[in-house]
């Protein structure tokens, strides 16, 4: 079992989307500015795809001139309409769309670069609906006879940012982990063979997002659960270390007082003392007139 997901492919992947675009932006900022329609719509087109490294193309879609191409694909002539079939390919379609494409004659066959980009969107796609992707149904869908270049295409995918997960060599297999999601494609779409149930697709994904949402707010209803029940307990703990606080100083003062008192009851009063002395004084000085009387008797 081989490993091609690391801490840095998945980096690299959450960070995919945005490579692809930075790729693609400084053809997106003459279009913008240009405003190409008709045959320059139709070239951008195929600017964007030939590309390397930009694999997601949803931004193209926001030209008006290339959404107008979208939208009267059916009313252009050959070429324009072979541009937007492209276009929807990329986007959201898959190495048998461009086979069946290629067999109506309705677009010309793309570079070897391009059907390797493909078969890698196309990899993003099996790997949406399903997290073990089988060797066999791979090599199917990406027209691929051979294990080696099928896994050399796998682990180009992982060090493009597009996909992590794991080569079981001893199953035949490949798990999924994280995969980039593609373009969805409009519910009325009609032109690539593999999206002819593409509304059943789109409740699919409704549904997840329903399921995902009502995950989500369950989790942050028992999060804030466990927030209120914290502070209650840290507004306890503080209520209550409060009391005992204040207790410890009552204890304190009260036996300070009890001390002063004890203190005033064993200490002597200053007159008496003063009354005893001067007692002692005379009994004294009466003692020693007396001796000193017998002396002159005798």
């Amino acid at each position: 079992m081989t490993a091609v997901a690391s801490s840095s492919t998945t980096a690299a992947s959450a960070a995919a989307p945005s490579s692809s675009a930075s790729r693609l932006e400084p053809l997106l900022l003459v279009a913008r500015s240009t405003k190409p329609r008709g045959a320059a719509a139709a070239k951008l087109i195929h600017q964007a795809i030939s590309t390397p490294g930009a694999y997601f193309f949803s931004e193209l879609f926001d030209i008006p001139g290339v959404a107008e191409l979208i939208t009267s694909a059916t009313e252009s002539d050959g070429q324009l309409r072979a541009a937007s079939y492209l276009l929807q390919l990329f986007a959201y379609g898959t190495y048998d769309d461009y086979l069946q494409l290629l067999r109506a004659e309705a677009i010309e066959a793309v570079s070897a670069e391009e059907v390797q980009k493909l078969r890698q969107l196309t990899l993003l796609s099996l790997a949406r609906n399903s997290k073990s992707l089988a060797y066999g149904d791979m090599h199917a869908a990406l027209g691929i006879a051979h294990t080696r270049e099928l896994e050399d295409l796998i682990i180009e995918s992982v060090y493009a940012g597009l996909i992590t997960g794991r080569l079981d060599q001893v199953q035949s297999r490949f798990e999924v982990h994280h995969v980039q999601g593609r373009h969805v494609a409009p519910p009325t779409h009609t032109v690539l063979p593999s999206l002819s149930g593409n509304e059943a697709s789109l409740q699919h994904i409704f549904s997840a997002l329903q399921t995902w949402q009502a995950t989500t707010a369950s989790v942050l209803s028992s999060l804030q659960s466990r927030m209120d029940a914290v502070r209650s307990t840290a507004a306890q703990a503080e209520t209550a270390r409060t009391e005992h606080h204040q207790a410890l100083l009552q204890n304190l003062t009260n036996a300070q007082h009890q001390l002063e008192a004890q203190q005033k009851k064993s200490k002597p009063n200053a007159m008496d003392l003063d009354e005893d002395s001067r007692t002692d004084a005379r009994k004294k000085s009466t003692s020693s007139a007396a001796r000193g009387n017998k002396r002159s008797r005798a």
